[in-house]
């Protein structure tokens, strides 16, 4: 029914004249590829909906109150199909990511068991630093070195996998304004896609030059039982 509501709200939109081209954000500095890439992303995205493509300026709030859309921006929305499933959350990253980055930490997460969108800044593995908002949104670049094994590969987007996600997570200061909220993240991951600190263990072997490996290790054992 609200995918319904969506499609006819966007064809009223054509019809009368308000369709423009699809803005997917600014302009990014193309870094060189850190791990083997796939085919190169599509520029134009099914999922995102800007307020032009809709017959009038209130159709956007009332498409969000009947819980069709999900608000990406003052401007931009994304459809509640793609937002609460899997596939659609990494259609949705791969448009609004910079090209040849791999998604990791709260952004990868959000990919991997949902929830709410991270709202002050996007994560991901690249060497480059980008000074441009996606959606009001900073790209925050991490230089990493992460094995191909860590990573994966869904709808086109790159993005660490739960067990990597989660030891990134992991290592967030306690003073790090979202360290409450990671707890939580690393339980549904580790809930969600079975694994313990046991399994964790090479990869925080791998960071044992962080200083937050004690606390990694101390957080990642309390969620030992869920998994």
């Amino acid at each position: 029914m609200n995918t319904t509501a969506v499609q006819e709200a966007v064809r009223a939109g054509n019809e009368v004249g308000y369709m423009v081209p699809l803005d997917l954000g600014p302009a990014y500095a193309d870094p060189e590829p850190r791990i083997p890439r796939q085919p190169e992303r599509p520029h134009n995205s099914h999922s995102i909906i800007h307020t032009k493509q809709l017959p009038g300026p209130l159709a956007m709030q009332r498409l969000l109150r009947l819980d069709a859309l999900y608000e990406l921006d003052e401007f931009h929305a994304v459809t509640a199909e793609c937002a609460h499933t899997l596939y659609g959350r990494a259609m949705l990253m791969r448009d609004i990511l910079p090209n040849r980055t791999t998604a990791c930490g709260r952004t990868a997460a959000w990919v991997w068991v949902g929830g709410r969108l991270p709202q002050d800044y996007f994560e991901v593995l690249s060497s480059s630093h980008y000074r441009r908002l996606a959606f009001g949104r900073r790209i925050k670049a991490w230089q990493r070195q992460v094995d191909e094994s860590q990573i994966s590969t869904l709808n086109t987007l790159n993005l660490t996998t739960p067990l990597r996600t989660a030891c990134d997570l992991a290592m967030y200061p306690k003073d790090d304004p979202h360290a409450r909220d990671v707890q939580s993240i690393i339980g549904r991951l580790m809930e969600h896609y079975e694994f313990s600190l046991v399994d964790c263990e090479p990869i925080l072997e791998e960071c044992s030059h962080l200083r937050n490996l004690p606390q990694a290790r101390e957080m990642l054992t309390q969620f030992e039982s869920i998994a």
